[in-house]
Order: structure tokens, then sequence, then C-alpha cells
């Protein structure tokens, strides 16, 4: 990835634009999904994630964010895993209660490109 501002080549910090388009640009999570909070950690960026009831959204955050659910790795990884791959598709790690993993699955489900293989692409 080319430099940008300063030098900010991160991608880890471009994650939460890309995960915001995988999803819905209008959707209502049921309580299945809602409320959520997601962070990403990758490439030494964090990113929080909403999901609520009226819909996502995602904001830098610092590293010890309280989440419901924290998913780690390379972004590509991580894209992928909140795309809808399964976690052994892909090296992430998921930290997180039984009922915040159920509720993760649930919002990855609503992905754009759950069920497709991205590979070939």
């Amino acid at each position: 990835m080319a430099a940008g501002k300063a030098g900010d080549s991160s991608r880890g910090r471009w994650l939460g634009f890309a995960v915001l388009s995988l999803y819905p640009d209008v959707v209502h999570f049921d309580g299945a999904v809602a409320p959520l909070r997601l962070r990403i950690d990758s490439e030494g960026d964090h990113i929080l994630v909403e999901a609520a009831r009226d819909g996502l959204t995602a904001v830098l955050c610092p590293k010890d964010e309280v989440a419901d659910v924290t998913v780690s790795g390379e972004s590509d990884d991580v894209f992928g895993f909140l795309a809808g791959q399964q976690i052994g598709q892909s090296q992430v790690a998921v930290v997180g209660d039984d009922d915040a993993r159920r509720r993760l699955e649930q919002l990855t489900s609503h992905a754009h490109t759950h069920g497709i293989d991205l590979a070939q692409f």
C-alpha cells in the first residue's frame, strides 16, 4: 500500500472503511446481532465496530477499548473473516464469550459476500 498523508500506510487503519462496505447501507439488526461491540486489532491499529439495531459504525479506538468480542490478525485475514469466511479459512483470533461469538457469527451472515468463496477472485 502506498504511503498516505504523513506516511500513513497502515492497512489496519483502513480496515474500518472496508468492513463497513461489506454490509448494506441500510440494515436493521435484531437481538440476534445487536448490540455488539467488536474490536478489530490489526497491524498495530484498533477499530471499534458497533452493531446497533439501526446499523453499523466503525471508529479508531485505543488498544484497550472494551468490547464484547475481539478479532485480531492481518488485515486481509480479518476482512475475509468478516466477509463471511469461516475461522478455519483465515488466520484470525476471535476472543469473546459464547454469546458475543454467536452475535458476531450472525453479523457476518449479513455481509454482502457471505457464502461466496473470495479466494476465487
